[in-house]
């Protein structure tokens, strides 16, 4: 009976044991997983931090990509403005024995000076016209009298040079010193009421 007593005894002392051992492990087992969930935060904030940081990257890139992309922008703005001193038509005035009643005026043309390829005939007539340079820039001369301009067209060979003997002394009379500018316009024709127009000057100087 003693035996069986101690026994007894024995097997609550295990399971008061079991028991304490169950709780421990619970508790042991509920700090693992605090510390894995404190671990999982801190991972977790970890990655927001370098998630926030590339963002914060990429998006500084981004801006930095668009200020270089506005830079080339202004860079081509600024290059398509040079570039415009190219003529459609590849057509370049110069004005040479110039008078105060008139001049020779030189016409080129050339492949390398046009920003397109031709795809017509170019030519002129005979009007013009006389501006002068101003405070305010240039301003139109009046004629002194009528004129009446010859019905003919001018033609202008492509990659060639012509000249045209230009007299204003009856539509323009004795021009004083001052710096001045001839327009003319001129037109590539491919057929009758197809055709484009483009105005060219060429500047020069009447001294005394």
């Amino acid at each position: 009976m003693k035996r069986v007593k101690k026994k007894r005894t024995a097997y609550i002392v295990c399971a008061r044991n079991l028991a304490i051992l169950a709780v421990l492990s619970s508790s042991a087992a509920l700090s693992a997983c605090g510390s894995v969930s404190e671990a999982g935060k801190e991972v977790k904030t970890e990655m927001k931090t370098e998630m926030s940081t590339e963002a914060e990257t990429e998006a500084k890139s981004a801006e930095e990509m668009g200020e270089r992309t506005g830079e080339s922008e202004l860079f081509g703005e600024m290059s398509g403005s040079a570039a415009s001193q190219q003529e459609p038509f590849g057509v370049e005035l110069e004005a040479k024995n110039v008078t105060s009643e008139g001049m020779t005026l030189v016409c080129r043309q050339s492949d390398e000076l046009a920003s397109e390829e031709l795809s017509g005939q170019l030519q002129t007539g005979t009007p013009y016209f006389l501006e002068k340079k101003g405070a305010d820039g240039w301003i139109a001369l009046d004629p002194v009298q009528d004129f009446g301009w010859q019905d003919i067209a001018l033609l202008i060979p492509e990659g060639e040079t012509v000249e045209w003997e230009i007299d204003w002394s009856k539509s323009y009379g004795t021009l004083p010193e001052g710096q001045y500018r001839i327009g003319k316009e001129i037109m590539e024709f491919r057929a009758p009421g197809d055709y484009d127009t483009v105005m060219c000057y060429a500047e020069f100087v009447i001294e005394k």
